[in-house]
C-alpha cells in the first residue's frame, strides 16, 4: 500500500476528515467551505509564502484574519486555525507542524477547528523516519507539534469526549499528484 493511502486511512481512523485535491488553490476553496460550515468569523492562518494568497482572499471576503504580527492573546477569539504541515506520517495518520513562533504553534491547538494543508510529497512511511527530520527542526530552535485527529479524552466519566483540550474538528487537505 502506498504511503498516501495508508496516511489517509490512518488519519480518518483517528477522527480527521481527509480531502484529497490537486492544487493548493483547490485547498483554499475547501478552506472557505469549512469556514462556512463552522460559521467562523475569526481565522488564524499559518503565515508562509504558500498561504499568502489565502490570507488575502479570506480578508477580501470579510473574515477577520489574525496576522503574523498579532499577539497570541488574540487567539482566544479565533474559531478556526489553518496550518501548513511539514510532514505527514502514514503509519499513524499524524501531521507534524514545526515553527519557531509560539503564536503559530498555538494555531493548531487553541481554535475549535483546525485545517491542515499537507502536500502529498511530504508524507513519510513511519514514525522511525520522522526522527532525523524532527531532530533537525529542534536543532534549529523550532517547536514541533504532532496532530493525530481531534482532541479527545476518556477521563470524563470514562466517556470519549472530543474537543476538551484542543480542536474538536481536524480537516486535512492533501494536495499534489
Amino acid at each position: 500500500m502506498d504511503v498516501v493511502k495508508r496516511f489517509v486511512g490512518n488519519a480518518a481512523a483517528s477522527g480527521s476528515e481527509i480531502v484529497e485535491l490537486k492544487t493548493i488553490d483547490d485547498c483554499f476553496k475547501g478552506v472557505l467551505e469549512v469556514l462556512s460550515e463552522e460559521k467562523a468569523k475569526h481565522v488564524a492562518v499559518h503565515p508562509s509564502p504558500a498561504t499568502e494568497s489565502l490570507f488575502n482572499m479570506l480578508r477580501d471576503v470579510g473574515y477577520n484574519v489574525l496576522s503574523l504580527g498579532d499577539d497570541a492573546k488574540f487567539l482566544d477569539r479565533v474559531e478556526v486555525g489553518v496550518n501548513m504541515a511539514d510532514l505527514g506520517i502514514a503509519e499513524t495518520g499524524t501531521v507534524v507542524i514545526a515553527t519557531a513562533s509560539e503564536s503559530i504553534r498555538l494555531i493548531s491547538a487553541l481554535p475549535l477547528a483546525n485545517i491542515i494543508l499537507l502536500h502529498k510529497l511530504n508524507i513519510i512511511d513511519n514514525i522511525t523516519d520522522v526522527y532525523s527530520r524532527v531532530r533537525g527542526f529542534i536543532r534549529d530552535g523550532y517547536a514541533v507539534s504532532f496532530v493525530t485527529g481531534p482532541s479527545k479524552t476518556g477521563d470524563i466519566e470514562l466517556q470519549m469526549v472530543k474537543g476538551v483540550h484542543g480542536p474538536h474538528r481536524v480537516v486535512i487537505f492533501l494536495y499534489g499528484s
